[in-house]
Parts: structure tokens; C-alpha cells; sequence
């Protein structure tokens, strides 16, 4: 553990690509340094592009092979362990207008992490692999950790993780950061959007009281979410038919030891054309209410990726996210 952590970026004429221009560099601005707990408000205005702007063939997210990318899909969340006390939620948000990125190089293995609070991007070589498989692979350098995500072969999720000194409030003690991001590979069918499909898969869920949930307290069953034709309702309070998302998200604490029902999100939000997908969301009882932002990804509409965030006028505040495939034939 350190009270500073300014990475160098070990391979300084590594070369991203293209298709991951975003990655950032140490010139996009941001700090990594005393201050690794996420202060902007969570917003609905992300807008994830579902295709690359390179004219070079699309990078594919395989552990196989190379590939490089840029995510604006970004959410940050830490816990608190004061000096002496128990480790507890501090804080998450779901990150709008924000970029981020990862290359992954197989030989030599080698991956740059990048975030829009980092000053630098991140290295782990293959002297830092821990554990390795087509599906989930994980590094540790220090108090740094990153794990990589792809369970299904089209949307990849990379947690980058660390551990700094800090004081939240009055209070010294330890602050352990997570930065979420994500990458997917591009839509190429030309086929029309077709409303019909329901994407299974597992949603992601942290969050609870700050300065009081206990981690891993939090948990949200595997889910679906259907492409169906959704009513919206216009400022001037007028009614239309458009393509949507339908579904719902169930979010339990198991403090007690036993799963209670804290909230039921239900997911009612429009998709473009192109597979966006982006609108609010909120509880039957309009306790809860936030935003959700996603694509559907792969080259047949494979899987379907979304972040999401929810808070409560209590301070309750949940960020989360869902990688789901279309069902596989016999």
C-alpha cells in the first residue's frame, strides 16, 4: 500500500491503435494521486459508440490475439477501512462524458490500462498473471489489481484495483478503489433491428449506505432483458411507440444473512437503430431512480452491455452493470 501511486507507463512506445483512441495518456488531465474516491453525479448522458471509427479491419476481444480499444462505459466505486474500524462502502458513480481504455498484447503478454482520473495509464506484464483462461484473466502488482472479464466473447469487463491512504471526513485509514470499464466488439450485420430477442445474463450490482454497508453485502439476481416495443412519454406529456429494452433489476442486502428485496428497478428504455441503448430508470414505488446507458455488441447483436446507476433521497446509492448473450442453439 501507498499514500501516492504515480504510474509510469513501463512501454512508452507501445502503440494502442486506431480503434482505441481514447486511451488516455497522462496529458488528458485527471489526478491518481490522495483523491481516488468518484465525486461527479450520476448522469444518463453517456452515449457508447457500438462501432469503431478506424478504417482498419474491427479489433476482436479475444485473449488470443492483440487487440486494442477506447470505452466511454466507465463506473468507479471504493470502500473505506478506517484505522482500526471495518471496511465499509464509501462511495460509486456511474461516469458520463468520461473515456477510458485497454490494449492487450498476448506476446509478450502485456496490458495498459487507462481512466479518466488517472494521470497515467497502468502496465501489467506477464510477470503480474496470477491466473489465466479464455474467459477471466487476473493480475496483481502490489496493492494494484486488474481483472479482465469476457464471459461470453463479445463484451469485456476490466477492473482495475488499488489500495491508497486517505482520510474520509476526519478519519484516517485505507480507501480501496475499483475503476469499471468496458469494451465490445462491433455490430457488422445489416439486418434491421428486430424486437423479439430476451439477452440472459449476470448483473453486477455494489453500493448500499455510505459509511455503513459492509462488503460484498449487496448482490442483484441474473436477469433478462428483452428488445419490445416500449412506451415513452414526450415534456409536453404526450405518448409514442418506439423500440426499447424491457426488464427488470433486482438489487438484495444481505446484511442479516438472509436476501431481502431492496429494490426493483424496472428497465423500461429506448434502443436506436444502431443497438444504443439509453434512458431513466426507477422502482415500482419511485424510491430509486437513475439512469441506465448500453450497446449491443458482437456482429449478429450476440450480447448486450449496459451500465447503470440508482440513488435514494436516504443517500443510498447503487452502481452496477449487465453483460447477456442471446441463447445458444442446440
Amino acid at each position: 500500500m501507498k499514500t501516492t501511486a504515480h504510474i509510469t507507463l513501463r512501454k512508452p512506445s507501445l502503440l494502442i491503435g486506431a480503434a482505441a483512441g481514447a486511451l488516455l495518456l497522462a496529458s488528458c488531465g485527471g489526478n491518481n494521486q490522495n483523491n481516488p474516491t468518484p465525486t461527479p453525479t450520476p448522469t444518463g448522458t453517456a452515449t457508447p459508440t457500438p462501432t469503431p471509427t478506424s478504417t482498419e479491419p474491427a479489433a476482436d476481444v479475444n485473449f488470443a490475439n492483440d487487440f486494442a480499444f477506447g470505452s466511454t462505459s466507465l463506473y468507479i466505486y471504493a470502500y473505506f477501512t478506517p484505522t482500526g474500524g471495518m471496511q465499509v462502502f464509501s462511495d460509486a458513480t456511474r461516469l458520463a462524458n468520461a473515456t477510458g481504455g485497454l490494449s492487450y498484447e498476448v506476446n509478450p503478454e502485456n496490458v495498459t490500462f487507462g481512466f479518466t482520473d488517472l494521470n497515467d495509464n497502468v502496465v501489467f506484464d506477464a510477470s503480474t498473471l496470477v491466473s489465466g483462461s479464455s474467459t477471466l484473466r487476473t493480475y496483481e502488482m502490489g496493492d494494484e489489481k486488474l481483472r479482465l472479464e469476457l464471459p461470453y466473447g463479445n463484451v469485456l469487463r476490466a477492473t482495475y484495483s488499488r489500495e491508497d491512504s486517505d482520510i474520509v471526513g476526519v478519519d484516517p485509514g485505507v480507501l480501496a478503489s475499483n475503476r469499471v470499464l468496458f469494451l465490445f466488439d462491433a455490430v457488422t450485420t445489416t439486418d434491421a433491428l428486430a424486437m423479439g430477442p430476451s439477452y440472459s445474463g449476470e448483473v453486477e450490482v455494489v453500493g448500499g449506505t455510505p459509511g455503513t454497508t459492509a462488503p460484498d453485502a449487496i448482490t442483484a439476481t441474473p436477469s433478462d432483458f428483452t428488445l419490445a416495443e416500449i412506451t415513452v412519454t414526450a415534456s409536453d406529456g404526450t405518448t409514442s411507440t418506439v423500440n426499447g429494452v424491457k426488464g427488470t433489476i433486482q438489487i438484495f442486502s444481505n446484511a442479516s444473512g438472509t436476501p431481502t428485496l431492496v429494490t426493483e428497478i424496472v428497465v423500461e428504455v429506448p434502443i436506436s437503430s444502431a443497438g444504443a441503448i439509453s434512458g431513466e430508470i426507477a422502482d415500482a414505488a419511485e424510491d430509486f431512480t437513475g439512469a441506465l446507458a448500453g450497446v449491443l455488441a458482437g456482429a449478429n447483436r450476440d450480447e448486450m452491455v449496459f451500465i447503470f446507476s440508482v440513488s435514494h433521497d436516504d443517500g443510498r446509492k447503487f452502481v452496477g452493470s449487465f453483460i447477456g448473450r442471446l441463447p445458444v442453439g442446440p
